[in-house]
């Protein structure tokens, strides 16, 4: 475990997980006075009580974010809000919030930091969900005419299956996506 510090206006303590993964526990006590409320208030309304989590020495109020590493963070941002129709919010130069204008969560977007970083892999995605199988079938088509233009790493081809459809793709960074229908 890291030592817990104050890093862009939050208090912040990162560790990693048994299974590998790296995570960071934040408190957004004085975030809204530093201007980062609209990715902070949605998350709650009120703080959720103690005796939810008896024993645990915190207590959660949120999962609200993954990151993204980006090798060109300026045509990510591009990408994130031209083709994937996806909010934008930029609070610092080297980092950018994407979202779904209609939720709450997010995923932070920062500027790579080592040139020679490990890419994440296909099953540790993000996923864009559209509201039928025509829609997938659409953002294929659209993704697909523009590949060069978003410099697509790889675009996989539809899986229909049980009136859902799906496709994979990794991004100019590759980073890895679902675009589905699959509401369940």
């Amino acid at each position: 475990m890291i030592k817990p510090r104050e890093n862009h206006n939050a208090y912040s303590v990162h560790f990693y997980e048994p299974g590998g993964n790296y995570w960071e526990v934040e408190s957004y006590e004085h975030a809204v006075e530093h201007g980062m409320g609209k990715t902070t208030n949605p998350h709650w309304t009120k703080p959720l009580p103690t005796e939810k989590f008896a024993g645990k020495g915190y207590v959660p109020q949120a999962l609200t974010h993954g990151t993204l590493e980006n090798d060109d963070l300026a045509a990510s941002e591009r990408f994130y809000r031209e083709a994937l129709g996806l909010e934008l919010v930029k609070l610092w130069p080297s980092s950018c919030y994407i979202k779904q204008p209609d939720t709450p969560w997010y995923v932070v977007c920062i500027q790579a930091q080592n040139p020679n970083r490990s890419c994440l892999s296909r099953y540790q995605r993000f996923t864009v969900a559209l509201n039928s199988p025509n829609a997938v079938h659409d953002a294929y088509s659209e993704l697909a005419a523009n590949r060069d233009r978003w410099q697509l790493r790889e675009l996989e081809d539809i899986s229909e299956s049980n009136d859902a459809a799906s496709f994979l793709f990794a991004d100019l960074n590759g980073n890895w996506w679902e675009i589905n229908s699959d509401r369940s």
